[in-house]
């Protein structure tokens, strides 16, 4: 009888099970699924088949070994934002300084509005300078094009596409080339799209402590397009989002695209 052990499964908690097969093992199991499928491993074509196989599934589901939060948090830096309260303390404060001008003319420390002191008319440089509240959505920052590859959980089959993910800084940002590795980390294990769409977001969310982050995955599944419904140009599309973030532009548009508005019109 194999031995037990606690090993981590599916990269969520420990729990209890037989140690995971060997090297061995799987090139043993590959072979025989070679037989299963009608084909002899022993030909000279597939004598190692069962060895490559074994390296390629080790390799496409190395993500199961990655500490996701640990890999993100290599490369946080502060960007020394203050909160919104206290922004929008110092908005007012700003305003309030700036609109305090005279009526000749002056402000409150004795400079013109024209930049000139008001005592001997040379001029002067006021001390009053208004800070405007960043922009809605100032700040954000987005990476798209992120590659995916991954494999589905229902049939061992790829999937694969596209990442897109968007956050708002609150007092951390982090290296752009973390956020291609967190979402490879959690694509390369077994997956749905729907799980790793949430995953990859919460796990940012958790790191980052953002005001809001938006993650979008557009993929293309095998399991749709080489078997079942044969549907080769189908391309399924998940978005999760937490916090706030200031909405796409034409996302509201897009979407009635897509799915057709139940008015008929055009949007």
């Amino acid at each position: 009888r194999r031995r037990r052990a606690t090993y981590r499964g599916r990269g969520a908690r420990e729990h209890a099970s037989p140690m995971p097969p060997t090297q061995q093992e799987a090139e043993a199991a590959i072979r025989t699924l070679i037989e299963y499928m009608g084909d002899d491993p022993n030909r000279e074509g597939l004598k190692s088949s069962p060895r490559r196989s074994a390296k390629a599934l080790r390799f496409l589901t190395a993500g199961y070994g990655v500490d996701v939060e640990a890999l993100a948090s290599q490369a946080l830096f502060s960007v020394g934002e203050s909160s919104d309260e206290e922004l929008e303390e110092d908005h007012a404060a700003n305003g309030a300084a700036a609109s305090g001008t005279a009526a000749n003319g002056t402000s409150s420390d004795g400079v013109a509005a024209n930049g000139t002191s008001a005592e001997n008319g040379t001029p002067g440089v006021s001390s009053v300078v208004p800070v405007p509240r960043p922009m809605q959505g100032s700040g954000l920052v987005e990476v798209s094009g992120i590659e995916i590859y991954s494999l589905c959980e229902h049939h061992l089959l790829p999937f694969f596409g596209t990442c897109r993910i968007a956050y708002l800084p609150s007092r951390k940002v982090v290296g752009l080339s973390k956020l291609a590795r967190v979402a490879n980390a959690f694509a390369r294990r077994l997956q749905i799209q729907e799980r790793l769409t949430q995953q990859i977001a919460e796990s940012l969310w958790k790191v980052l402590q953002p005001r809001g982050i938006r993650v979008v995955l557009e993929c293309t599944h095998m399991c749709m397009s080489m078997r079942g419904v044969q549907q080769p140009r189908a391309i399924t599309a998940t978005r999760t989002e937490l916090g706030w973030l200031p909405p796409e532009p034409g996302a509201y548009n897009r979407g009635w695209e897509q799915v057709g508005c139940p008015c008929g019109a055009r949007h």
